[in-house]
């Protein structure tokens, strides 16, 4: 049996409360779609973004037209040298390879450094390391994983030895406590 029309109390808006109300809504859904983009993870990794972002950090460009990289050019990774790849399946640019520059005895320096942990120092330190080094070769723990930092020492030609510096030593750790599991299953097999 169907309700007949005359029970039924239908209530209309006003224009004006019409706009409101569309207005309110739609504000709702902005700040809904506006905080679901902000938890999504980054479409990056090994701070591919820093390539993009050319040699803009480097200090010593602003003064001359041609940047030689100054006294620490042996320790940085030039942006030139960096190749990067587009994953199409996880949707983001991922660095592929690292170049060999025309430096003599060229060794970069890769900095790691947990924000999160100890006395959170390692946010100084690395700020301070992304003034004077490509912004790419300073990585933060709390962003990525150890392997995925580690994978630097990967993409460096064969003959070239990186320095990797490390504030703090919780990835020193969790380094020596990983190599003992790997060493403890090897003796298990």
């Amino acid at each position: 049996m169907r309700p007949s029309c005359s029970r039924m109390k239908i209530t209309r808006m006003s224009d004006g409360s019409g706009q409101v109300f569309l207005c309110v809504v739609f504000s709702l859904l902005l700040v809904l779609l506006l905080v679901r983009l902000s938890r999504r993870p980054p479409r990056y990794s090994l701070r591919a973004r820093d390539v993009l972002k050319g040699h803009s950090w480097c200090s010593t460009h602003s003064s001359i037209k041609v940047c030689d990289f100054g006294k620490l050019r042996q320790y940085i990774v030039p942006p030139n040298c960096i190749r990067l790849k587009y994953s199409r399946m996880k949707q983001h640019l991922y660095i592929k390879e690292v170049l060999k520059p025309n430096i003599s005895g060229w060794s970069p320096v890769i900095v790691m450094g947990n924000t999160k942990s100890g006395s959170s120092e390692a946010d100084a330190v690395l700020s301070s390391f992304c003034s004077v080094l490509n912004p790419a070769q300073v990585i933060d723990l709390n962003r990525c994983p150890p392997e995925e930092a580690l994978e630097w020492c990967h993409l460096l030609p064969p003959d070239v030895t990186c320095r990797v510096v490390v504030a703090g030593d919780w990835f020193l750790r969790k380094l020596v406590y990983r190599s003992q599991e790997q060493q403890e299953q090897k003796l298990l097999t």
